[in-house]
């Protein structure tokens, strides 16, 4: 909607690394993003969740509004989203702090946070927090401007994760690409076993 895409351009100019694009992601992005949640997902995390593009894409998937805990810092967008999603839960919070806002766990996290824009620093503090919070085996969604995953190989070997590339988005601008972080096998626990894998995906409608 234009008054969406005014009011994304005005908190780019108010905080640019903190947005980190002029322009709402497209439907496209989102429908991609969305379908990288299983199908058997009953409760996600959103971070980043800016107008709520991907916000309306999970709940069209068939996420229950009660279901979903949205995490949105800047303070226009998240009165936005309580006011079009109002059984939402939106957290104005920092995306670091995932790990203490006291969330249950999650099948699944979508993120339309600007990692490639932040530190390394935060971006550890952001995937320990998400990963804490995600069962075994459930995907990290993140989408990405550049060439590649937006996390240096020292990270992800760090945190114990894999990244795989899904899908390249040209119908949005610019171009983005998604990807999927989980837990490396060798991370989890020997005591805690994960689910059977289910290898369908969930279509956004």
């Amino acid at each position: 909607m234009q008054d969406d895409r005014f009011m994304f351009l005005r908190a780019f100019f108010r905080n640019p690394r903190q947005i980190s694009a002029i322009a709402p992601s497209s439907q496209n992005l989102a429908e991609a993003m969305v379908s990288q949640i299983p199908l058997d997902a009953r409760r996600v995390i959103e971070l980043g969740a800016g107008t709520g593009v991907f916000t309306r894409a999970i709940l069209d998937s068939g996420i229950d509004p009660c279901a979903l805990d949205v995490i949105e810092m800047d303070e226009g967008f998240s009165a936005l989203l309580r006011q079009r999603h109002q059984r939402l839960r939106v957290h104005r919070r920092r995306a670091e702090e995932i790990a203490g806002i006291g969330l249950a766990p999650a099948d699944a996290m979508v993120s339309g946070l600007p990692l490639l824009s932040m530190s390394e620093r935060s971006q550890g503090a952001i995937l320990e927090g998400a990963f804490s919070l995600l069962v075994p085996s459930a995907p990290f969604i993140q989408f990405t401007y550049g060439p590649s995953v937006p996390l240096r190989a020292r990270l992800l070997r760090e945190l114990g994760l894999t990244s795989t590339r899904t899908t390249r988005i040209w119908r949005n601008w610019p171009p983005a690409t998604v990807h999927v972080l989980r837990r490396s096998r060798l991370s989890v626990a020997p005591c805690r076993q994960a689910p059977a894998s289910d290898d369908r995906v969930r279509v956004a409608r």
